[in-house]
């Protein structure tokens, strides 16, 4: 009877382990499809404002800005253009203080330009003209 009741808590540790497994799947997809819809929603907002907003880019610049700041969770974000060697912050969202102070200051900035105490972001690709994101 021992024997019996040891070999019945095996295929039920087995199906827990199965279950515990399906439930981290589950929650893996259940992320996955809120990035989704997050990212779709961002998507179809973005393109509302291109509609209502033509030949008008920075009501545009503001929304990608707006959004995209939201599902990477960063506390602000900036959108440049670049103009020659330098810089133009077009958008600019939820900032800190010293930062709109700069803008203020520095309309067109070089990147050589930018104090230590601002620059934290990654500046890969503006050399070059790929981009800049911060």
């Amino acid at each position: 009877m021992r024997a019996r009741a040891g070999r019945s808590r095996e295929p039920r540790a087995d199906l827990e382990q199965q279950l515990e497994k399906y439930r981290r799947e589950l929650a893996e997809a259940r992320e996955h499809l809120a990035e989704a819809l997050e990212q779709q929603t961002a998507t179809s907002e973005v393109l509302r404002v291109i509609s209502s907003s033509p030949g008008d880019l920075l009501p545009v610049f503001e929304a990608i800005l707006e959004n995209a700041t939201r599902i990477c969770g960063a506390k602000f974000g900036n959108l440049f253009l670049r103009e020659g060697n330098a810089y133009r912050a077009v958008a600019i969202h939820g900032p800190p203080t010293a930062y709109v102070e700069w803008y203020q200051r520095e309309p067109l900035i070089e990147l050589e330009r930018v104090p230590p105490q601002l620059n934290q972001g990654d500046s890969r690709g503006a050399e070059d003209g790929r981009g800049y994101r911060h």
